[in-house]
């Protein structure tokens, strides 16, 4: 005799009851007899592809957190060296967010609560000293402990507990920015290496990002080795992290400036914002005013575009301030430049057509070093 038996997630599949079967098993086949699953419910049982017409999907704006720099309801990569202060970077975009601050740029912080997830630094003497650093309403912030699953205390697997956080972000629906740090360490079995795998675990995790209304700014690391001339090549893992990330920003160190980490954009999905600069003191996070327009690729010299009047212009300028056999002195290049309206980008690119040698004492030509 075959009956329905109901799963405990609600499904009904048919079986065929044995003359030993279980208490249980009758009970369940009673309650179907008694409540027999409707037309709706069979049709939304099934298994099947459910489509929705475009003439139904109303278009709208991106919403952002950071206006042209973090977009809400997607993944952010934030990539760098370790030791430039990317946690700094992350803390002090925190704060700003937990106070519905002005960014540096100008732009608006949409306020929110934050839930911050971290394998590398303690909560009590590295995070909380360095959010009281730099103004964070810490009301706002929330450092997650682990995953309850069942009773037992376990470490966040995306993989596996995006249900975990979509149930989490239902019930503090305050959260307006995740914070991943790194995002290598919470992938639990995943190949970090494997571009299909990668996405299997990015792609969940953006749905319960829109799904909610919340930025996620995950964490990676990237290679040591600069031989790489895209930024996009130097993230470790599969190329899938950067090309599931909606926008991708780096953190680099300023060759001729040791004190200075220049914050920049690599790939992005939306209209290409400009990078900045900061310096890390002991008030935190001190951004430059202005902008630099500079890109990863630019910044690891990826391959020669064609010479603009731009570019020209740049290079001009770089053979009339370093004359033959003259050392001049990075500050010096770089004040005459925004004098000169060369932007840093263009004097960077300008600079490396024409093999000049850049240090902390100075810049010149190359052959001035070969001789």
């Amino acid at each position: 005799m075959q009956n329905h038996i109901t799963s405990p997630g609600g499904w009904r599949t048919t079986t065929t009851l044995q003359p030993d079967s279980t208490f249980e098993e009758q009970q369940v086949i009673e309650f179907e007899r008694e409540n027999p699953l409707s037309a709706a419910e069979i049709k939304k049982a099934r298994r099947g592809f459910r489509t929705t017409c475009f003439s139904e999907i109303e278009p709208r704006e991106i919403d952002w957190l950071w206006y042209k720099r973090l977009a809400i309801g997607k993944v952010n990569l934030l990539a760098g060296p370790g030791g430039l202060g990317k946690t700094y970077l992350t803390c002090g975009i925190i704060s700003t967010v937990s106070n519905g601050g002005t960014f540096v740029d100008g732009a608006k912080a949409a306020i929110g609560d934050v839930l911050f997830v971290s394998a590398e630094d303690d909560p009590e003497d590295t995070i909380r000293p360095r959010l009281d650093l730099m103004g964070a309403d810490v009301s706002r912030v929330h450092w997650l402990d682990c995953v309850n699953e069942g009773g037992r205390e376990g470490f966040l697997d995306i993989r596996r507990h995006h249900f975990e956080l979509d149930d989490y972000l239902t019930d503090n629906p305050s959260i307006r920015l995740l914070v991943v740090d790194p995002l290598s360490a919470f992938l639990g079995s995943t190949d970090s290496h494997n571009d299909g795998s990668v996405r299997g675990v990015l792609g969940p995790l953006a749905a319960v990002l829109r799904k909610h209304g919340v930025a996620g700014l995950c964490v990676a690391h990237v290679a040591k080795s600069q031989e790489k001339r895209r930024g996009a090549d130097r993230i470790l893992g599969s190329v899938g992290f950067v090309n599931a990330a909606r926008s991708c920003w780096h953190v680099e160190p300023d060759r001729d400036d040791k004190q200075r980490r220049l914050f920049l954009p690599g790939k992005t999905n939306f209209e290409q914002a400009t990078g900045l600069a900061f310096t890390i003191t002991n008030r935190g996070i001190e951004w430059e005013p202005g902008e630099i327009d500079m890109t990863i690729d630019d910044y690891l010299g990826a391959a020669p575009r064609p010479q603009t009047e731009v570019a020209s212009k740049a290079a001009k300028f770089l053979i009339n301030q370093i004359p033959a056999g003259n050392i001049v002195r990075p500050k010096v290049i770089l004040d005459a430049a925004k004098e000169a309206g060369v932007s840093t980008g263009s004097l960077y690119r300008a600079a490396d057509s024409l093999e000049i040698i850049r240090s902390d004492e100075g810049w010149c030509h190359g052959s001035e070093f070969s001789e």
